[in-house]
């Protein structure tokens, strides 16, 4: 009995043993799956025991249900970087490639030999994040990801490659594009014609012509040039120069141009307002077999508004009409810039309904073009009425649509409707551009609120902005405008720690400033800076540069002729001239003007008859200074005399030009030459005011015949309420009162209907 008790004990022991000799095997087996996967399962299971087989088999069944949820998800978070990166989505691919390696479970740069299929999928990973990059033109963070795959043991293919081309294109960096062109070919990947079109693309972003025709060289060597090719190089060549992409296309006489080579020749032209260029490339598309189509109608229509010539522009539009080729929101854009440009909003306006009225639809282009002239026209009210309009029309008004109605309510001085404007613009999900603060910055400057243009410019800071010129311009120009002359100069300063160089206009705000405060010694001392770094030398026929040195010779003069140096003046005059600066209107008026107010008469008529001897139209107001500086030092005589030659160079006097010359007799007591004055003035069509009723009481008041002047003054009065309801004030009742007592005076308003006590308030 014991010894089967034995026995039974030893059997149950051994059967214990066995069973976790089992469990131990189909343990080790799991992990060898999960270790190795399922392709290994049938040889583990040879080496397992037949009882640990239905135990094996149930880890099999969960290791292939864990290995499809994680082919699943990989998939998953595949297409998801690859749809983010397809946005050009940088930084979300990024968060979504960090997902993956992780998912893969790949946690550092240095990681040992990846299998071939781990490899694929890390290498299509990193092509995914390098797409994003080269959809944003981020070349940067593309050549990061390159260094990274690299690290972690991924070959790069040639579609690797061919993204971090792309990326440069875009970024317009023609040398890194081309090195990575480089690397393409040593590792053995085929070079086609798309590789050739990416290089020629970067050139012409950058501004490269002859990169881009010498690529243009090496394709058409390679016999991998297409037509595609040759419109890349003409794109980018046409950017810079429509006369060198004109020749290009000449040249390249192996490749046939088609109608998108000639739209972009027509569109070039567009650019630049050449609409005989524009119809030319539109004849030698005809020439050439082709049928020009929407496209090129659109942009011959848009050089003719660029132009301002309507009429061209409505006989483009009827040929497009005779073809049967429909106009689209683009050409409707194009007809109501042109309109804009000739006949204001109304024209605009009457367009764009024309254009709704044929059926098509504006786009948001064509209304921001609308919103823009009714902006440059001070209409703010109107301009926002548009945008009313674009929402109510199911259109989304873009961030050039936002700058506009910036810049409307900035050109109206309204600071507080500019700023509601920029957070209406950020809640729609734009990000402000360098324009959108630097109008801010120029509404606050006009609004005369230094401080808030102050702190819209540490918000372009804060931004991650850099100021550009513009910027620094304003806040100089804003600050010189307001007498701040330190806070300009300091904004000059800050302008050179930031690496931006001052131009012209920079130095010529500065000037302008100062010529106001008539000192002259710190015009000269910035338009000696301004020449020492080479703005104002050489200025030749450019135009800008002569407009630039024509400001800032003008100041010279103008500070000159306010201190009443007259050595300076003709020293600042001659150097113009020798310089090859010709004297405005403006330059005339300003030294003219100055010279009469301080009483250097003869020196003002000096330069007056000088401008019209070189044909330079002067305005009345030129005139009326000297008038009206002769009338003040009693020279009745100079005074009068400009008075007639005004008949002699087709000028007609105003209000101004009257009241100076009554004021000239009625300062001298001459009663009968003041109201021959203030009649030719009413024969003339013009209304006297109160101002000039007051000059001849003052005539009145100084005239030696002391009743026929008390007489004359009471009929005036009576004449001026009565029959001109002319609304008499204080000044007149006291010059009145000065000539025929202030009680009569007094006595005379009563009879008139006016309380004396009223018409004393009146300043």
């Amino acid at each position: 009995m014991a010894l089967r008790l034995r026995a039974r004990v030893r059997s149950h022991r051994a059967g214990r043993m066995a069973t976790a000799a089992m469990v131990g095997v189909a343990c080790a087996g799991a992990a060898v799956v999960a270790a190795t996967g399922v392709a290994s399962v049938a040889r583990t299971a040879r080496a397992v025991p037949p009882q640990a087989k239905s135990v094996l088999a149930a880890v099999t069944r969960e290791t292939k249900q864990q290995e499809a949820l994680r082919k699943s998800t990989w998939k998953a978070a595949w297409s998801t970087l690859d749809a983010l990166a397809s946005i050009g989505d940088v930084q979300g691919a990024d968060a979504a490639l960090r997902s993956l390696l992780s998912l893969m479970m790949v946690q550092t740069p240095h990681s040992a030999a990846l299998s071939g299929s781990d490899e694929g999928k890390l290498r299509t990973a990193y092509n995914s994040a390098i797409k994003a990059c080269s959809n944003a033109g981020n070349a940067s963070q593309a050549s990061l990801y390159y260094e990274e795959m690299r690290e972690r043991g991924v070959r790069p293919n040639g579609r690797t490659y061919g993204k971090l081309m792309e990326a440069c294109a875009k970024a317009g960096e023609v040398e890194a594009a081309e090195r990575w062109f480089g690397l393409l070919g040593e590792e053995g990947f085929e070079v086609g014609s798309i590789e050739f079109n990416m290089l020629i693309d970067a050139a012409g972003r950058c501004g490269d012509g002859p990169a881009a025709e010498r690529w243009l060289a090496r394709a058409m060597e390679a016999g991998l040039a297409d037509t595609a090719t040759l419109n890349s190089v003409v794109q980018a060549v046409a950017q810079h120069s429509l006369e060198a992409a004109e020749t290009l296309l000449t040249s390249a006489h192996d490749l046939k141009p088609d109608l998108i080579t000639f739209n972009t020749l027509v569109a070039a032209a567009a650019r630049i307002g050449d609409l005989a260029a524009a119809e030319r490339f539109f004849e030698e598309a005809e020439a050439a077999g082709l049928s020009p189509d929407v496209v090129t109608f659109t942009s011959v229509i848009d050089a003719a508004a660029k132009r301002g010539d309507a009429p061209s522009a409505e006989r483009w539009l009827d040929l497009a009409i005779a073809r049967r080729i429909e106009p689209n929101a683009v050409t409707g854009g194009a007809l109501v810039d042109v309109a804009a440009r000739t006949g204001g909003t109304t024209a605009a306006r009457s367009t764009l309904d024309n254009l709704r009225t044929s059926g098509v639809k504006p786009n948001i282009v064509t209304l921001n073009t609308l919103a823009a002239t009714v902006a440059q026209e001070g209409d703010f009210a109107s301009a926002t009425r548009i945008y009313d309009e674009a929402i109510a029309s199911g259109l989304r008004p873009d961030l050039i649509f936002f700058n506009t109605l910036l810049a409307a309510a900035a050109k109206a001085g309204d600071l507080q409707a500019a700023k509601e404007w920029f957070e209406r613009a950020e809640q729609a999900g734009f990000t402000p551009d360098s324009f959108t603060l630097n109008t801010l910055i120029s509404a606050a400057a006009r609004s005369g609120s230094l401080k808030a243009a102050n702190r819209w410019y540490n918000r372009m800071v804060t931004s991650k902005m850099q100021p550009d010129v513009v910027t620094f311009n304003t806040l100089i120009s804003a600050s010189a405008r307001h007498g701040e002359m330190a806070s300009a100069e300091q904004w000059l300063v800050e302008m050179s720690r930031t690496g931006e160089q001052p131009d012209v206009v920079t130095f010529n705000s500065l000037m302008a400033a100062a010529a106001r405060k008539g000192n002259l010694a710190c015009v000269e001392r910035w338009f000696a800076r301004a020449c020492e770094v080479g703005l104002l030398r050489d200025v030749g026929s450019s135009l800008p540069s002569h407009k630039q040195a024509l400001l800032a010779y003008t100041s010279l003069m103008k500070a000159a002729a306010d201190k009443g140096n007259l050595t300076a003046l003709e020293h600042w005059a001659s150097q113009a001239s020798s310089s090859g600066v010709t004297l405005d209107a403006t330059a005339f008026h300003h030294v003219v003007r100055a010279c009469a107010y301080r009483g250097n008469l003869e020196t003002a008529e000096e330069w007056l008859e000088r401008a019209q001897r070189e044909g330079v139209p002067v305005q009345l107001t030129v005139h009326n200074s000297i008038i009206a500086a002769a009338a003040r030092e009693g020279d009745v005589a100079r005074a009068e005399a400009r008075f007639s030659a005004l008949a002699e160079v087709g000028l007609h006097p105003d209000e101004r030009t009257f009241s100076s010359l009554i004021g000239a007799r009625a300062r001298q007591g001459d009663l009968a030459g003041a109201k021959v004055w203030f009649d030719r003035m009413e024969a003339s069509g013009l209304h006297p005011d109160i101002f000039h009723v007051t000059e001849l009481l003052w005539a009145c008041k100084l005239s030696p015949s002391r009743a026929d002047a008390a007489a004359y003054a009471e009929q005036l009065a009576r004449h001026m309420v009565q029959d001109r309801g002319i609304e008499i004030d204080q000044k007149f009742l006291v010059v009145l009162g000065k000539v025929i007592g202030a009680r009569q005076a007094a006595d005379l308003c009563r009879e008139l209907g006016l309380d004396p006590d009223v018409v004393a308030s009146r300043t």
